[in-house]
C-alpha cells in the first residue's frame, strides 16, 4: 500500500526553497538563450509567476518579505506569466485581468527563429506573444526581464 505524504512532507524533489526556485528560472532563462521552444517558454512561464506562492508560502521567509511579495502580482510581466500559466493550465485564459491577446508559435519558414538556432533545415522556433493594449514581447527579452525582476526582489529582501 501507498504511504500517503504528511501535511509537511514536501513533493518538490530537489526545489526546496525560493532561491531553488529562482535558480530553476534562471536555468529556464540560459535555455532559452539556447534555442527558443514552446517547451522551454513554458517552463519560464510557469516558474516565473509561481515564485510568488514559494515566497508567500514558506515559513522560513521573513513576515516582511511574505506581505511584500504580494506586491508582485501587481507587476507587468509576472501577471503576463500568470495569464499565460493559467492559459497553459485550462486551455484558455480565465482570469479576470487578462493581458495577453494572442502568443502565436511559428517554425521552418525563411526568417523565423534566429541563425544558427534549431534543428538544421526546421530552424529555430519563434514565438509572438501580443497584449491586448497593442504591445508584443520579444521572449528572450521578457525572459530576461522576469529573471531582474526576481532577482532585484531577492536581493532587496535578502533572500538566500
Amino acid at each position: 500500500m501507498a504511504e500517503k505524504p504528511s501535511e509537511k512532507q514536501m513533493l518538490t524533489f530537489k526545489l526546496n526553497s525560493p532561491r531553488d526556485l529562482l535558480e530553476k528560472l534562471r536555468n529556464d532563462v540560459v535555455l532559452l538563450e539556447d534555442e527558443v521552444t514552446s517547451y522551454r517558454f513554458f517552463n519560464l512561464a510557469v516558474t516565473g509567476y509561481h515564485i510568488i506562492d514559494w515566497i508567500k508560502n514558506n515559513e522560513t521567509v521573513s513576515d516582511d518579505t511574505r506581505k511584500a511579495v504580494e506586491e508582485m502580482y501587481k507587476d507587468e510581466y509576472l501577471s503576463i506569466c500568470r495569464d499565460l500559466a493559467n492559459a497553459i493550465k485550462h486551455w484558455k485564459l480565465d482570469y479576470k485581468s487578462k493581458n495577453i491577446s494572442s502568443v502565436k508559435s511559428t517554425q521552418g519558414g525563411y526568417g523565423t527563429g534566429r541563425y544558427g538556432k534549431g534543428l538544421y533545415g526546421n530552424g529555430e522556433e519563434q514565438i509572438t506573444m501580443k497584449c491586448r493594449d497593442g504591445r508584443e514581447y520579444n521572449i528572450l527579452e521578457f525572459a530576461r526581464a522576469i529573471l531582474r525582476i526576481w532577482d532585484d526582489f531577492f536581493e532587496e529582501h535578502k533572500l538566500r
